[in-house]
């Protein structure tokens, strides 16, 4: 049976709009809209105010969807009053942006698409290509990757085309991601690399560590968790030299997350918690519920049940004042989790249903065939077998249609699991030919399941389907069959249990690599901090020979004035010993006058 853990990837698509070539201190987003207010208190009903409401907008985008949609409205009418058509384009882009941020897929697309028309209209082909690649985000978040590489590619070829260099990197960005979500990981590297080139041309360092980010997170899903860090760390120097503590944020529940596939959970919350500090610190409540969840899918990890459902429900909080409907499908769905691991099977249906109908709203196919799979399972724990198929159904229709093959098989196995529970279960089948069909069907799912996860070579998915084989062989009475199964699936669980062995030795491996890069950085900043040390203790001592020198030039002074002074005193002896001299001589003189 299928559980879902929903997971948060840390990445930011937002192209910039100047090249940064040397170090500066970035502006928090609250410190630039508190900027940009102050411009538009003061703006002229002209297109400069048109750009001011579309950046605030932008910069809202997230954290104040709402006001972000209200001040598009605001600019497109000022656009149509100024008849300014690449006003209204940009407008237009906005509101879609806002609306995407709600999740509302359908009007975001309906703007972006007015918004390229009119583009097209005054052939601005900057905006075109800005259009286009809106419409590729849309379907990216649609899970519909033909749709969304179609658009992508479109807005790659316009850039190119202008020479745009920033955007240009953004769409070979953009491709990467979709690659990477298809698991493709080296033609995502290849798109990746490719965008980390052209930004490294134009020297855009919050782009660039994006990018950095990015490969750091292929890396990671390939288990490669010692690069992976190393990108993380390249991407988080760069947003400390630039003051970016969004990037910095990012960057540290990343590295959280690294730590947390290497089940060093303590290290794991360390990071979370250090992103979750800095987002706080910046006002960034998405950042927030991200940062929120990630802690509670540890505390799932370590089994602390009553920690993981206390900060998925506050990421869930944070995710409505924001409306962030995705991301509070994410949290309902987690929360559905931690209820089906503590068996509360009322509970955990409650949440998968609400989370099912959020997927439901925001069209997340993907998102709605995982959830459907999610309350088949619980149905299947309530014996409740006829609604447990019925939703099984309804998700293997969507994995047909988008084409999620893994999703198609594992409910192949689950129908095996569930006909073979119909049969086993002696208060639902009331005749031999009713078992006997039930165990027909059970067999057949579970073969074709088998067939897919021999060909894709997923060990532990074939050791369960052989195992649920022998139970199917053994009800039937074929146990000659049920041995042969379960000969296969002790094989299967040596060779997993040896597989697993060595991808624990692989992460020790892994851990004590990251464990001596962690040494190393240490040992570079002890070395940092002596040299530190040293340059301070030479700064005392030159400071302390300086005031020697100024106290022996203060000795020196004083002694000559005392030595200036008792010549002044000598001389004024001197002077008076000569005057009586002449006192006597003159009293002589008198006397001998006398005489």
């Amino acid at each position: 049976i299928m559980i879902f853990i929903c997971s948060l990837l840390f990445a930011d698509n937002t192209p910039n709009k100047t090249a940064q070539t040397g170090p500066y201190k970035a502006k928090t987003t609250p410190e630039l809209i508190d900027s940009l207010e102050k411009e538009l208190s003061i703006a002229k009903e002209d297109t400069n105010k048109v750009n001011i409401l579309t950046d605030i907008a932008f910069n809202k985008r997230n954290n104040k969807p709402d006001e972000c949609i209200k001040l598009g409205e605001q600019a497109l009418a000022l656009s149509e009053k100024l008849t300014w058509q690449k006003g209204k384009a940009k407008s237009l882009r906005i509101l879609g942006v806002g609306n995407l941020s709600k999740s509302k897929k359908d009007i975001a697309l309906l703007f972006f698409e007015q918004s390229l028309k009119i583009s097209e209209e005054i052939n601005d082909k900057q905006q075109i290509s800005s259009s286009l690649g809106n419409i590729g985000t849309v379907y990216h978040s649609l899970s519909n990757y033909p749709k969304a590489l179609e658009y992508y590619e479109k807005a790659l070829k316009i850039a190119e085309e202008i020479g745009d260099k920033a955007v240009i990197g953004n769409n070979l960005n953009n491709i990467g991601y979709i690659y990477s979500d298809l698991s493709n990981y080296p033609k995502a590297l290849e798109y990746y690399e490719k965008a980390l080139k052209r930004k490294e041309e134009i020297g855009n360092k919050s782009s660039i560590g994006n990018t950095l980010r990015n490969i750091g997170t292929v890396y990671a899903n390939l288990s490669k968790y010692p690069k992976a860090l190393e990108y993380y760390e390249k991407a988080f120097k760069i947003a400390e030299n630039i003051g970016d503590k969004q990037g910095i944020s990012s960057n540290l529940g990343n590295m959280g997350i690294v730590y947390e596939s290497l089940s060093n959970y303590p290290k794991a919350l360390e990071f979370h918690e250090k992103a979750l500090k800095i987002n706080e610190e910046i006002g960034n409540k998405a950042g927030i519920g991200n940062n929120l969840g990630s802690i509670g899918i540890v505390y799932k990890k370590l089994s602390n049940y009553p920690k993981a459902l206390e900060y998925q429900e506050k990421a869930l909080k944070i995710n409505e004042e924001i409306g962030n409907k995705s991301s509070i499908g994410i949290n309902l769905c987690n929360i559905g989790v931690v209820y089906s691991s503590l068996t509360n099977y009322p509970k955990a249906l409650e949440y998968y249903e609400k989370a099912l109908k959020i997927a439901e709203n925001i069209g997340d196919k993907s998102s709605i065939g995982v959830n459907l799979c999610n309350v088949g399972e619980i149905y299947v724990h309530l014996s409740k077998y006829p609604k447990a198929l019925e939703y099984y159904e309804k998700a293997l229709k969507i994995a047909e249609d988008i084409g999620e093959k893994e999703l198609k098989y594992s409910l192949k196995h689950n129908f095996g699991s569930t006909y073979l529970a119909i049969a086993q279960d002696t208060n639902k089948v009331t005749s031999d030919s009713s078992k006997k069909e039930n165990l027909k069907l059970a067999l057949s799912f579970t073969q074709t399941a088998l067939a897919w996860f021999i060909e894709t070579k997923e060990e532990n998915e074939q050791k369960q389907c052989e195992e649920q084989l022998s139970d199917i062989y053994e009800a039937m009475g074929d146990y000659k069959s049920a041995l042969v199964s379960f000969k296969k699936a002790e094989l299967l669980k040596d060779s997993i249990f040896s597989q697993e062995n060595k991808k624990k030795i692989a992460n020790i491996e892994n851990q004590k690599e990251i464990d001596q890069k962690n040494s190393e950085l240490a040992l570079k900043a002890k070395e940092n901090e002596l040299l530190k040390q040293k340059s301070e203790n030479q700064s005392l001592e030159l400071e302390k020979r300086n005031q020697e020198f100024t106290l022996l030039n203060t000795k020196q002074a004083l002694q000559k004035a005392e030595l200036d002074k008792r010549n002044a005193e000598i001389e004024k002896r001197n002077g008076e010993v000569k005057l009586l001299q002449k006192d006597k001589d003159l009293a002589n003189l008198s006397i001998k006058a006398n005489e």
